[in-house]
């Protein structure tokens, strides 16, 4: 686990891209599945329905491997899939740990709107690491990238929202 994120994280903090991890489609799956178990585990501790969570995050995650998918093949560069999918889903990871610590310091006494505004700042920083991940992947700037990132998070969000309240008026 330990060895996971010391690939993760230098992705995290933009000193690595994608290119820079191992081409391993068990890596890519391993980091699927620690982000989504670290997705349920912050969804337990703030007490919300687990299975929720595990729709929207399998929703996110198909969402954002589409998209991935189309931009290199759109670029023509989709023999850097594996690894940029790679990057992405280990970034999620390490921001899973991140909510979680946001989690159990509100736990703690830290009040939400300091809470909320962790998260906030999180989805800003994922935003430009997402952009820094398809900059290298497409081998386009960084400003292109983190506009892409955006493009791809808007409607993400937007689907998932049309899903969670489309179940909740059932």
């Amino acid at each position: 686990m330990l060895k996971f994120f010391r690939l993760m994280v230098p992705v995290a903090l933009l000193r690595r891209g994608p290119q820079d991890l191992p081409y391993s489609q068990s890596l890519c799956t391993t980091a699927l599945v620690i982000a989504f178990v670290l997705s349920l585990m912050a969804s337990a501790l703030a007490q919300e329905s687990l299975s929720a969570t595990g729709g929207r995050f399998i929703v996110a995650m198909l969402f954002y491997a589409l998209s991935v998918t189309l931009l290199l093949a759109l670029y023509q560069l989709p023999n850097r899939l594996l690894q940029t999918l790679t990057a992405g889903f280990g970034v999620a990871a390490v921001f899973g740990v991140v909510d979680i610590l946001l989690l159990l310091a509100q736990l703690g006494g830290l009040s939400e709107s300091v809470r909320i505004t962790g998260l906030l700042m999180l989805v800003a920083w994922s935003l430009l690491v997402d952009g820094h991940i398809l900059s290298a992947a497409l081998d386009i700037r960084l400003i292109a990238g983190c506009t892409l990132a955006i493009a791809i998070f808007v409607p993400q969000i937007a689907l998932i929202a049309a899903i969670s309240s489309g179940g909740a008026a059932n």
